[in-house]
């Protein structure tokens, strides 16, 4: 497509609607339970056959709101915008019309290998759907061509998403039906097929909106062009990441910041540098999951817990690599940054990567508490304000000793999940569902001892008054004659809250509830 071909197009109306065949919806539906027994040529399977996860390769890669992104970056004149914006709600068209296509695709597809040949009424429906579906198009298409501003435009494209998608949700509906598992091996392999035609499709749908949109750049401009492009791609960290350190942007944390002009101006060679290296682990990582889903369709065809194993462990090192990457800048923006902005920084990194370690704990809700308390003496509110100071400061060293043993623990104890997730789908499939965990446990339990010493204080200090505080009930009462029992409860009390209470907070949140309950689940043999 060249420059005058585009304004070409632009002066007849409107460009042509670039249109998507192969796009599958978040998930396939109804994927139930298959049988056990022999996995001879992946026609049996496990008895927890649980969907593949498509939600990476059905995401689209550009959304409107990336025209702010490419503005932000690059200079456009009005003529550039006008065909850059145009061609990207084309591009947004086509994922969002190919979604409802291939949630009736997929549908289609699954009655017609479970169930035969497909129904007379079923195809019936079918043509009808699709019929209504060329109509709207076509009326979509007429009524671009006359409409007279980009707000109309918008209007126009806003109503046939809303329309296709009520036109899809009805069909599905009607189409739906129960099914006897019966050829589940011959259904995962076409949707294998569709999956890997769609990612060459994707592939040139996104080519096809850089390729045409650069086309319209001076050559000047195209360097400012690659920097949109990897911002557009950062967008996408923090719906992808899983591990801690996994999806922050550092670029909006930084331009958060209330930075002196003589700082901001310092690291914008750092920050292009920062974009270009993280942008390479992002593209290793999306390319995984793009590859992933039909590997996993395949893989559960096949019966094969060790491919699935290989493939879980491969994405654990593919987000490892982009989450390292991405705290090793961290690090070193912080080591540049005057001391106010890089205190900011960190801490809103942490609470968004780690907010289960540097979120406030038991000891800050106490201490704050006891700040509020009314009758307090002068002598009292200075002590607790002293130890607010020196026993807060006491507990970072030990929360970096939780960061550093998490960031170490956490990609393996996410295999486990993982597997556990997986293991199901697969005769004979075990999970060691324990890591060693040494250096988390250790961190915590000097963590907690550290708050100890400071509730002991704060308690010396308020005297009876300190029981009144939220989190002081959860000591042992002292004014309890001890039993036999009550110390065997207590100490398994302890046990439980040493091996779950990984931020050593003193509670265990629903992270850790969560986690307790697999792990006891498995130990008993169950799912």
């Amino acid at each position: 497509m060249t420059k005058s071909t585009v304004g070409n197009m632009l002066k007849s109306g409107a460009l042509a609607v670039f249109l998507v065949v192969f796009l599958l919806a978040d998930q396939v539906e109804g994927q139930g339970r298959g049988r056990g027994g022999d996995r001879r040529g992946g026609d049996q399977f496990a008895n927890h056959l649980r969907s593949v996860p498509l939600d990476a390769i059905t995401r689209p890669l550009f959304i409107e709101s990336d025209l702010d992104l490419i503005r932000a970056h690059v200079v456009l004149d009005e003529g550039q915008d006008l065909i850059i914006e145009t061609l990207l709600a084309d591009h947004v068209d086509a994922f969002d019309e190919g979604v409802q296509v291939l949630r009736v695709k997929i549908q289609e597809a699954r009655m017609r290998i479970l169930e035969g040949e497909e129904p007379e009424g079923a195809r019936q429906q079918r043509e009808a759907y699709e019929l209504k579906m060329q109509q709207m198009r076509d009326d979509m298409t007429n009524r671009l061509q006359e409409a007279e501003t980009s707000e109309e435009r918008l209007e126009i494209r806003s109503t046939f998403a809303d329309e296709m998608r009520e036109l899809t949700r009805t069909h599905r509906s009607t189409a739906e039906q129960a099914t006897e598992t019966r050829d589940w091996g011959a259904f995962l392999a076409e949707q294998s097929q569709l999956l890997r035609a769609w990612l060459e499709r994707r592939q040139e749908l996104e080519e096809e909106f850089t390729s045409s949109s650069t086309l319209v750049l001076e050559e000047s401009q195209l360097e400012d062009w690659t920097e949109a492009m990897h911002a557009v791609r950062r967008r996408d960290m923090s719906r992808s990441g899983v591990l801690g350190g996994e999806s922050a942007d550092l670029t909006i944390v930084l331009e958060d910041l209330d930075l002196d002009v003589e700082t901001r101006q310092g690291i914008v060679p750092m920050l292009k540098q920062y974009a270009s290296s993280i942008d390479s682990r992002i593209e290793a990582r999306t390319a995984f999951l793009h590859e992933a889903s039909p590997a996993i369709s395949d893989t559960i065809g096949e019966g094969s817990w060790v491919r699935m194993r290989a493939i879980i462990q491969q994405e654990a090192e593919v987000r490892i690599g982009l989450r390292d990457e991405n705290l090793n800048w961290f690090d070193s923006f912080a080591m540049v940054l005057p001391d106010d902005a890089r205190h900011h920084f960190q801490e809103r990194v942490r609470l968004s990567q780690f907010g289960n370690i540097w979120r406030p704990g038991r000891l800050e809700r106490m201490l704050e508490s006891a700040l509020q308390m009314e009758g307090l003496e002068a002598g009292q509110v200075a002590a607790i304000e002293s130890m607010e100071d020196s026993c807060l400061s006491s507990l970072v060293p030990w929360k970096l000793r939780v960061e550093e043993a998490y960031r170490f623990e956490s990609p393996s104890q996410w295999v486990i999940d993982q597997q556990q997730k997986w293991v199901g789908s697969f005769n004979g499939a075990v999970v060691d569902s324990r890591i060693e965990g040494a250096a988390g446990r250790e961190a915590q339990a000097g963590m907690a001892k550290a708050e100890e010493v400071c509730m002991k204080s704060l308690e010396e200090v308020l005297g009876e008054r300190y029981s009144s505080l939220p989190g002081a009930r959860t000591a042992p009462r002292r004014d309890r004659p001890s039993s036999g029992r009550s110390d065997e409860s207590q100490r398994r009390r302890d046990e439980l809250y040493k091996r779950f209470d990984r931020n050593g907070d003193g509670r265990l949140d629903a992270d850790e509830r969560d986690q307790m309950r697999k792990e006891f689940q498995q130990e008993r043999g169950g799912p």
